[in-house]
C-alpha cells in the first residue's frame, strides 16, 4: 500500500516542507512539497539523502553512542561528544579558557579597517568589543563626513545563530546596496536590496544567489543562482522594484562548470565566467547596455584555463594556453578571440602568474614562486616590469580593495606566521611602499621571539617538498620539541603563511608549528597540482609522511610528539596518512573531513561531486574507482592502534555532509585498539568553516589547541619556554629629564659587567632596566613595544603575562612621555623593592636593608644638574644606605636623546660601563666626566667640518677646561686657534701637549694634507719647534 505524507525535513535547521512517499511502511521517495511556493518539488542534496540515511546497506555499521530518541539525528550528534569522552581525555576546561583568553588578548577588539574610495564614498568596516561581526560603513566625499552604517551583521545575529555575508555591491549612484546573507551555514545566500537613503529593505529578494553585479543605470541587477546540487548555473537580469519573472540571460548546462558574474574595475563591463577545474570560458557585455547579448571572449577548450581583467577597450588575459603556469596576453574588447591575442608577459620558468589587477597606467601581476606569494608591477607605457620586495620570505600577500581604475597606488595586505596583517599602498610608478595600517597586537606580543624558515623534505620518488616551520627562537633543535604539522594539498590551493592570534599560545609552550606544502596544492605551480590529483593523488599523502619524518630527522621535532591537522580535503589527507602510518603520529585533528570518497563521488546529487570528477576522478570508471578505493580513508580503515583523534564536523556543512565524518568515526570505533580517545564533535550551528562569529571561532581554536597540548603531554600551565636567567642582583634607576626629554638608566651591582644585561634605552622611545634573575629579552622587547606605541605600564604588563618566571624578575620601564612602570617579583631576594616617582623609578634587590631605594628616590628628586648627574647621585645614595649586601663590582650608565635623529650613533649621550672594579661608582663618575669632555670634542670636530673655527674653539676650550691635563683636548684647542689666525695663543698649548707626549709633534706635519692646518711649511716648522729638545 502506498501513501503520501507531508512533513518537514529535519536534515538541517531550515526545516523545508517535504512530500514523502511511503510504501508498505517504508519511505520510497522524498521531494520538496510541490504545493509550497518557492519549494515546488525541489529539495537540497541533504534532504534527498534522507532515504540513504535510513536504508542504505552501507550506512553506519556501528551506530554512534545514542543520546536522544531514535530519528533525532541532531540531538544524537550534539550529545555524542560528551558521552564519548572518557575520564581524563577531555581537554581541560581551564586550559581551553586560558588559551581563549590568550588569543583574545592579542586582538584589538574595537578596530577599524583601512577605508577605500569607490564612486565618491569611503567604505570601511569596523568592529566593536563584544560584537561577533563587523559593521560595514561609509562616508561621503571625505573621511571627515558623518558615518553611515550600511549593514550591521550583529543586528541579524540577534535572531540567528549563524550569519555569513556573501556579495556586497553598491549601485553606481550609491543609492542602493545589493548584498547576500546566509543564516544556515549551508551557504544558502539570499539576495537583499537596501535603500541606503532610507535604510529600508526593498521587496526584491532572491534565494540561492551566488554572485551579482550592477549595470550602470543603478536599476538593473545581474545575479547567478544555484541548482539543487548548489552549482551556480543560471544568470538572470533583474529590474529593481519589479516583481515579475526575471530574464534568464545565460544557463551553464555542463554540470562540470559553475557560473559567476562581476563588474570590471573601470565600470565599463559586466563579466561572466564559466569555470571547471580544468577549463574556463568568459563572456562580457557593456555595463551601460544591460540588455545587450553576451559576447564570448574565447570558447572553452580542454585543459585551457584563462581569466579576464577588462580595462577600457582592452582585455588583459591570464592564460595557460602555452605553459601550465600562465602568461599574460591582451586583446581588444571588440574582438577578444584568440586570434587577436598579443603577448604582454611571457611564460617564466618557476613563476606562476596567479592574478591580475589592471589600472589605467599599470598592471599588477600577482605571482607565486617556491610556495611564496609576491607581485610585480608592469608600466603599460614603457613595458618595464619590476618586482616589489616584501620584508619576509615566508609570508603572504593578498590584494586589498582596489576599486578605482585611476588609482596611483595598489593596496595589499602583507602577513606571515609571526607578523600580523599590515596594509600597504604601493606607488605604482615608484614602487615605494607606504604603511596604511599595521594590525595592533596587544598583550606584549613581539615577533622577534619567533623564527620562520623554509625546510625541505625528500619524498620517496626523490621530489623535494617544501615545509614552512615556525617556532620560538629559543626552542632547541635537539629532537625534543613537540610538533603540530598541518597540510592540505588539493585543488591547486597553496599553503598560506597567515597570521593567527592563537598560534603564539602553542609556540610559547614550546610547540613547533609546520605547514607541509605537499603535491596537489599549487605551491610550486600547476605541475605541482597535477602531481597530486587524479591518478597521482597518493603523492599528497606520501609527501606529508615524508615531511613529518624529515622534521624528526632534522631534530626539529620529537618522533613521539607529533600532532597533525587538516580540514576538508586536508581532512582526507589526515585520514589517509593515519591509515598509511598511524604509528608515526601521537594525535590528529580532522576538520569537516572528506573521508568517504567513493560514496560521495558516486552521488551526483551532492554539491561539488560532478565538477570534482576533474580533481579526484569518477568512480564509475573502473581504473579511477580502483585507484580512489586504494586510498579512501573510510574503505582503508583497519584493525589496530590509532593515535588520539578529534574529528570536528558541522551539521549544516554544504561541502562535506556531516554523515561522512560520523560514519568514519563509527567504523573506526569498531576497529581501533588501545586506550587513545576517538572524539566526534559536531557544531550544530556551523558551516564548512565552523562558526561564523569571531569570538566563537577563537573558542573553537582554543578547543583544538587544548586537545593537542593535552595529547602531546605539554604541561597545562601557561608557561613560556624558559629563558636562561642570570642572577644580576643590583640597584638601578630609569629616568627621564622633562626639560630635555633625555632618557636614561644607571646601575651598580656585585656582578661582572652589569652594563651588558641590565640597561636598555632608545632615543625618543624609552628606557628599561631588567635585573634580579635577568631575562635580558625584557630590554629589546620592551623597547619594541614602546616604539609600537604602547605605554610603559601596558608594555610591562604584556611582557609579564607571557613570562612564567615573572616572580623572580625585577623590571622598570619608562616611555618617552614619562609614563613609568615597575615590577618586583614576590620571589626576588630580600631586601627588594621599588619606588615609582614622577619621571623615574628606582629599584633594588638583594640589598643590605630596605632603605636603599627610598634613599635613591630622595637623592634623585633633590639633586641638581643634568639627567646623568642626578642618576649618579641616586647610585651614590644607594651605596651610602648600604647597597648590595655582597659588595660592588661593576656599574653602567646609558643616556639617550629625547628624540631620535635617525642616527643611533648620535642619539647616545652617554653609554659607559665599568666592567670590573673595586670602586665602580667613582670610576663611573670619572668616565662620565671624561665623556662630557669628549662630547664637547665631538662638537668641535663637527664645527671643523663646517669650517666653523670659532665654534670649534669654543667646544675644544670647554673640553680642555673639564680635563685640563688631557693632551687631546689641549692639542685640538691649539689647532682651532691656528685656524683662526691666533698662532701666538696656540703655541703655548702646542708646547704643553708636546711635553705630555712628543708623538703629537710627530703627527702635526700630516694635518695640512687633511685640511686641518694651513699648508704652510714655515708655520708647521714653527709649531713643531715647540716640542722639547732631546738631550
Amino acid at each position: 500500500m502506498e501513501k503520501t505524507v507531508y512533513s518537514l525535513c529535519f536534515m538541517c535547521s531550515v526545516r523545508c516542507p517535504i512530500q514523502v512517499t511511503v510504501k508498505d511502511g517504508q519511505v520510497t521517495f522524498i521531494e520538496g512539497n510541490p504545493k509550497v511556493a518557492g519549494i515546488e518539488g525541489s529539495l537540497c542534496p541533504r534532504g534527498s539523502a534522507g532515504i540513504s540515511l535510513l536504508y542504505d546497506s552501507q550506512r553506519l555499521q556501528s551506530p554512534l553512542i545514542r543520546t536522544g530518541e531514535r530519528g533525532q539525528v541532531g540531538a544524537q550528534l550534539d550529545g555524542e561528544f560528551g558521552v564519548a569522552m572518557k575520564p581524563g581525555t577531555k581537554p581541560g576546561e581551564a586550559l581551553r579558557q586560558k588559551l581563549y583568553e590568550e588569543a583574545l588578548g592579542r586582538i584589538k577588539e574595537t578596530d577599524l579597517s583601512v577605508p577605500y574610495r569607490h564612486r565618491g564614498f569611503f567604505w570601511y568596516g569596523r568592529t566593536e568589543k563584544g560584537q561577533q561581526y563587523p559593521i560595514s560603513c561609509r562616508k561621503k566625499g571625505s573621511l571627515e563626513a558623518p558615518e553611515e552604517v550600511v549593514l550591521d551583521l550583529n543586528e541579524i545575529a540577534k535572531t540567528e545563530k549563524y550569519v555569513g555575508r556573501g556579495a556586497f555591491e553598491p549601485s553606481d549612484d550609491g543609492r542602493l546596496l545589493a548584498y547576500t546573507i546566509d543564516t544556515t551555514g549551508f551557504r544558502l545566500y539570499t539576495l537583499f536590496v537596501k535603500d541606503l537613503g532610507t535604510g529600508k529593505l526593498l521587496p526584491d529578494r532572491v534565494e540561492k544567489v551566488n554572485s551579482l553585479a550592477w549595470a550602470v543605470d543603478g536599476k538593473t541587477l545581474f545575479y547567478v543562482v544555484e541548482d539543487a546540487a548548489k552549482r551556480p548555473y543560471r544568470l538572470y537580469r533583474h529590474a529593481v522594484g519589479t516583481t515579475g519573472p526575471d530574464t534568464l540571460v545565460y544557463e551553464e548546462k555542463d554540470e562540470r562548470f559553475t557560473l559567476r558574474v562581476a563588474r570590471s574595475r573601470d565600470d565599463r563591463w559586466v563579466l561572466v565566467g564559466s569555470d571547471s577545474h580544468t577549463q574556463n570560458e568568459w563572456r562580457l557585455l557593456p555595463a551601460a547596455k544591460p540588455e545587450e547579448a553576451l559576447r564570448v571572449v574565447a570558447p572553452r577548450e580542454k585543459d585551457h584555463e584563462y581569466e579576464v581583467e577588462a580595462a577600457g577597450d582592452l582585455l588583459y588575459i591570464r592564460t595557460n594556453d602555452l605553459c601550465r603556469d600562465f602568461r599574460v596576453v591582451t586583446a581588444p574588447a571588440s574582438s577578444p578571440g584568440k586570434a587577436s591575442w598579443k603577448e604582454l608577459v611571457p611564460c617564466r620558468a618557476g613563476v606562476m602568474a596567479t592574478g591580475l589587477d589592471a589600472f589605467r597606467a599599470h598592471l599588477v601581476v600577482s605571482e607565486r614562486v617556491d610556495a611564496v606569494s609576491r607581485f610585480s608591477v608592469l608600466d603599460l607605457a614603457t613595458g618595464a616590469m619590476r618586482r616589489v620586495e616584501v620584508p619576509e620570505p615566508i609570508s603572504t600577500v593578498f590584494p586589498e580593495a582596489n576599486r578605482e581604475y585611476d588609482a596611483k597606488a595598489w593596496r595589499f595586505t602583507y602577513q606571515s606566521f609571526t607578523t600580523a596583517p599590515t596594509v600597504y599602498a604601493c606607488d605604482l610608478a615608484t614602487r615605494e611602499l607606504t604603511v596604511l595600517k599595521k594590525t595592533e597586537v596587544p598583550g606584549g606580543y613581539d615577533p622577534s621571539r619567533y623564527r620562520s624558515e623554509r625546510l625541505w623534505a625528500t619524498a620517496a620518488d626523490g621530489t623535494r617538498v617544501p615545509v614552512s616551520v615556525v617556532s620560538r627562537t629559543d626552542v632547541p633543535r635537539d629532537g625534543t620539541a613537540p610538533l603540530y604539522l598541518t597540510g592540505y594539498g588539493s585543488y591547486g590551493a597553496p599553503g598560506i603563511a597567515y597570521w593567527n592570534p592563537a598560534l603564539p599560545s602553542l609556540l610559547d609552550r614550546g610547540v613547533v608549528y609546520a605547514m607541509a606544502h605537499v603535491r596537489g596544492g599549487g605551491d610550486l605551480g600547476k605541475k605541482w597540482h597535477d602531481a597530486g590529483r587524479m591518478l597521482s593523488k597518493k603523492n599528497t599523502f606520501t609527501d606529508f609522511v615524508a615531511c613529518a619524518e624529515a622534521l624528526v630527522a632534522a631534530k626539529v621535532a620529537a618522533k613521539e610528539k607529533i600532532a597533525i591537522q587538516g580540514g576538508s580535503a586536508g581532512g582526507l589527507l589526515i585520514g589517509a596518512v593515519l591509515n598509511l602510518k598511524p604509528e608515526l603520529f601521537r594525535a590528529a585533528i580532522l576538520h569537516v573531513p572528506f573521508v568517504d570518497v567513493i560514496n560521495t563521488m558516486l552521488d551526483e546529487t551532492l554539491p561539488l561531486t560532478v565538477g570534482e570528477f576533474e580533481e579526484w576522478g569518477n568512480p564509475k570508471n573502473r581504473d579511477e574507482y580502483l585507484y580512489m578505493r586504494s586510498y579512501s580513508p573510510y574503505e582503508n580503515l583497519k584493525p589496530g592502534a590509532y593515535p588520539s583523534i578529534l574529528v570536528k564536523t558541522s551539521f549544516n556543512d554544504s561541502q562535506v555532509m556531516y554523515w561522512e565524518p560520523a560514519k568514519w568515526v563509527a567504523k573506526l570505533r569498531t576497529l581501533k585498539t588501545g586506550p587513545t580517545p576517538l572524539l566526534l564533535k559536531t557544531n550544530m550551528a556551523g558551516g564548512h568553516g565552523g562558526s561564523s562569529g569571531r569570538y566563537d571561532r577563537l573558542k573553537e581554536t582554543a578547543f583544538d589547541q587544548a586537545f593537542v597540548l593535552s595529547e602531546l603531554g605539554v604541561p597545562e600551565l601557561p608557561a613560556a619556554i624558559p629563558v636562561p636567567s642570570r642572577p644580576v642582583h643590583t640597584y638601578s634607576i630609569v629616568a627621564r629629564d622633562p626639560a630635555t626629554g633625555q632618557l636614561g638608566v644607571a646601575v651598580q651591582s656585585h656582578w661582572f659587567s652589569v652594563g651588558a644585561l641590565v640597561p636598555w634605552a632608545e632615543a625618543g622611545v624609552g628606557a628599561v632596566a631588567t635585573q634580579s634573575f635577568v631575562d635580558a629579552s625584557y630590554g629589546p622587547l620592551g623597547l619594541s613595544l614602546l616604539k609600537a606605541g604602547r605605554s610603559a605600564p601596558d608594555a610591562l604588563k604584556g611582557l609579564l603575562v607571557a613570562d612564567a618566571g615573572r616572580e623572580v624578575r625585577q623590571v622598570a620601564m619608562i616611555d618617552a612621555a614619562g609614563r613609568v612602570a615597575a615590577h618586583t617579583g614576590a620571589s626576588c631576594v630580600e631586601a627588594a623593592g621599588h619606588h615609582v616617582g614622577k619621571d623615574y623609578s628606582v629599584q633594588a634587590n638583594m640589598m643590605r636593608n630596605a632603605t636603599v631605594w627610598p634613599a635613591m628616590a630622595k637623592a634623585f628628586e633633590e639633586s641638581k644638574g643634568d639627567l646623568a648627574e642626578r642618576m649618579l647621585a641616586a647610585l651614590d645614595a644607594a651605596e651610602a644606605a648600604g647597597g648590595d649586601i655582597r659588595g660592588k663590582q661593576s656599574a653602567a650608565l646609558v643616556v639617550v636623546g629625547g628624540a631620535s635623529t635617525g642616527r643611533p650613533w648620535q642619539d647616545r649621550v652617554f653609554d659607559l660601563r665599568v666592567e670590573d672594579s673595586p670602586a665602580p661608582l667613582p670610576e663611573l663618575r670619572r668616565l662620565v666626566t671624561l665623556a662630557r669632555a669628549y662630547n664637547l670634542m665631538n662638537e668641535g670636530d663637527l664645527a671643523v667640518e663646517k669650517k666653523d673655527d670659532a665654534g670649534a674653539l669654543r667646544a675644544y676650550s670647554a673640553a680642555q677646561a673639564i680635563v685640563p691635563g688631557n693632551a687631546e683636548m689641549t692639542y685640538w684647542t691649539a689647532v682651532s686657534l691656528v685656524g683662526m689666525g691666533r698662532v701666538e695663543e696656540a703655541l703655548p698649548l702646542f708646547r704643553k701637549t708636546f711635553a705630555i707626549d712628543p708623538s703629537w709633534a710627530e703627527m702635526t706635519p700630516r694635518l695640512p694634507k687633511a685640511g686641518l692646518l694651513p699648508d704652510d711649511p714655515a708655520l708647521i716648522a714653527r709649531i713643531v719647534a715647540e716640542a722639547p729638545k732631546g738631550r
